[in-house]
């Protein structure tokens, strides 16, 4: 047991760094932590699909949830777009409980049409969108398995969600730097109490946890075993980036530029 509780607590000592990152774009984990920082214990938490919100948002310990009839999920990758829809609902359910969740902006696209029915029912929910421009699962598959061709992937041209969440009645705002992200999250509560919906469009790194690259035959083994060697988790200044075409790590780690204190 006391071997256990050592590991959990280096566990946890490696992710409160990561969720300590300034760098910008910003690290989901910094999102994240923020969110359940801000969130009392009984809210309700919504995780989309992806490697962001899914894996990370939706992964103990990372987002910690501390009761039941507390998460929304979607049963596989088929229910994308399916638990930030139904979000909505845990205030019908539990009006007395707060709710938020976590999707992609990939995800998010596919729902956005739920904004004005939550707020004409005034259901005070919060979505959070951990936004890295992309359809993050299957690009990760282009660049490791498919020589770096990225096709149809990345988005050149996406929604203002923060606008378009304020023409549908909720509260919307686009957050870019770290630093704003806990005054950004006040807002959107109090936009709650208030009945109101809100989002909060985050722009994210496109950083992969650990059990990610485990959990997938089609990360470079290379990489899997390099950031094993770095501990529990990658190191918080370390992102997925494009390599040169048949590179035996097509899509190893770089360092991330320094931290310029704005957005991306």
């Amino acid at each position: 047991m006391r071997a256990l509780a050592a590991e959990m607590s280096r566990l946890q000592d490696a992710v409160d760094r990561l969720a300590a990152s300034t760098q910008v774009p910003i690290h989901p984990l910094r999102a994240i932590r923020a969110v359940r920082e801000a969130f009392p214990r009984e809210t309700i938490v919504a995780t989309d699909v992806g490697c962001l919100a899914q894996h990370i948002a939706g992964a103990t310990p990372y987002f910690q949830v501390y009761g039941p009839r507390s998460t929304i999920v979607p049963s596989s990758f088929y229910g994308m777009g399916f638990a930030a829809a139904a979000l909505p609902a845990a205030r019908l359910v539990h009006p007395d409980r707060p709710a938020v969740g976590f999707v992609g902006d990939g995800s998010f696209q596919l729902m956005m049409n739920i904004l004005p029915v939550a707020a004409e029912y005034r259901l005070g929910v919060t979505w959070c969108i951990l936004n890295d421009g992309a359809l993050g699962s299957i690009r990760d598959i282009q660049q490791c398995r498919f020589a770096n061709r990225i096709l149809a992937t990345e988005f050149g041209l996406q929604p203002d969600f923060a606008a378009l969440a304020r023409a549908c009645g909720c509260h919307g705002e686009r957050i870019e730097d770290p630093l704003g992200l806990d005054a950004a999250i006040g807002r959107a509560r109090a936009a709650n109490r208030d009945g109101i919906p809100a989002v909060l469009d985050v722009a994210v790194a496109r950083e992969r946890m650990l059990g990610s690259l485990e959990h997938y035959a089609f990360y470079p083994r290379g990489l899997l075993e390099r950031e094993r060697g770095r501990g529990a988790l990658p190191d918080p200044a370390a992102r997925l980036v494009p390599t040169p075409a048949g590179s035996e790590l097509a899509g190893e780690l770089e360092p991330a530029p320094a931290s310029s204190g704005k957005g991306a």
